[in-house]
């Protein structure tokens, strides 16, 4: 059994068997792990809290890689030397704006296995719709969200969603198939297995 397997069926044997404490430790080496995976040396998106004005100078001087912040319009454009500034330091401007469905060729979904042949594009009512990824995914992108009113059966009918879900493609990634394989590639790297290995042994899974 590979390391990768083994932290695994440990973490499925403590959920069953209610032990929090190593159930909490193996979470914490899987962590681990995902942190190594990061590869620092290329593109990345760093998501953080968000308090004050502030956490932007803060990140931009904590972090010793160029950043490019994700702005809003409104504070993109708060006074006329906003614009300036923000193209300076190499902000991007987000469009909060729905995006126009007639302008979208294809809808990509990534989801786990058990999900993934839910994808019926021509639902026959709310119910069956409610099985859609297709439906869930036009849905989302015409109105805002895929909420109670996203499976009516007047959302069913509406034309713009129905147009829209034979943009989704005829398959699903498996996420967990990708996530396995991944870390399985990752794992067969010396550097990262010693780590494992000496993180095990400092948790007490050694």
């Amino acid at each position: 059994m590979s390391l990768k397997a083994r932290i695994t069926e440990d973490m499925k044997a403590a959920m069953r068997a209610g032990e929090k404490d190593r159930l909490s430790c193996i979470r914490m080496l899987q962590a681990g792990i995902q942190q190594r995976e990061v590869d620092f040396t290329g593109s990345f998106i760093l998501a953080a809290n968000h308090h004050n004005y502030l956490d932007g100078v803060v990140l931009g001087v904590a972090v010793p890689r160029p950043i490019a912040f994700l702005v809003m319009p409104r504070v993109f454009q708060a006074t006329p030397l906003h614009p300036p500034f923000h193209r300076r330091i190499g902000s991007i401007p987000v469009a909060l704006e729905r995006p126009d469905p007639g302008a979208i060729e294809r809808i990509d979904v990534d989801t786990y296995r058990f999900a993934a042949n839910m994808r019926e594009p021509d639902p026959a009512n709310y119910f069956a719709a409610k099985y859609s990824l297709p439906h869930a995914a036009a849905a989302l992108i015409v109105r805002g969200n895929a909420g109670y009113h996203a499976f009516t059966e007047a959302a069913v009918r509406d034309p713009a969603i129905a147009a829209l879900r034979r943009r989704e493609p005829a398959h699903a990634a498996d996420v967990e198939r990708l996530r396995a394989d991944a870390l399985a590639d990752q794992l067969a790297d010396d550097e990262v297995e010693a780590e494992i290995h000496r993180m095990a042994e400092a948790l007490g899974q050694g």
